[in-house]
C-alpha cells in the first residue's frame, strides 16, 4: 500500500467513524423509546441482544432513506462500516441509559443462577 493509499484510507476511516457517530446520536433516542421499556425488566445480556436487534433494524432503515448518509457518496464497504459502527454505538449508549435508569430506580441487576 502506497503512502497516498494509506492517507486516503485513514481519511475515509475517520469519515466513516464521524458519520457513524452522527447517525448514532440521531438514532439512540429512537431505539430507547422503542425498546427501553421492555428491556428494563430483562437481564443485561438479554437487553443487549434486544437493543442490538432494534438498533440494527433502525440504522438499516435510516441508511436506506433517500436523504441519508448516502449523500456523502460512500462506497458499499463504507456504508456497511457506517451501519455496523452506528448500530454498535447505539447499543452501547442505550445500555448506558439502561444502567442509569436501573441505578436511579434501584432496580437490581438480574443474574441467572449458575
Amino acid at each position: 500500500m502506497s503512502l497516498f493509499e494509506s492517507l486516503v484510507s485513514f481519511r475515509d476511516g475517520r469519515k466513516v467513524r464521524s458519520l457513524a457517530d452522527d447517525l448514532a446520536d440521531q438514532l439512540t433516542p429512537r431505539v430507547w423509546e422503542d425498546a427501553g421499556v421492555k428491556a428494563r425488566h430483562l437481564s443485561l445480556a438479554e437487553a443487549r441482544g434486544y437493543f442490538r436487534a432494534h438498533s440494527n433494524r433502525i440504522v438499516r432503515a435510516e441508511l436506506r432513506r433517500p436523504k441519508s448518509v448516502k449523500q456523502n457518496r460512500l462506497g458499499p464497504w463504507q456504508l456497511q462500516a457506517v451501519e455496523k459502527l452506528a448500530a454498535e454505538t447505539v447499543v452501547i449508549r442505550v445500555l448506558q441509559q439502561l444502567m442509569r435508569y436501573r441505578n436511579q430506580h434501584n432496580q437490581p441487576q438480574r443474574r441467572k443462577a449458575a
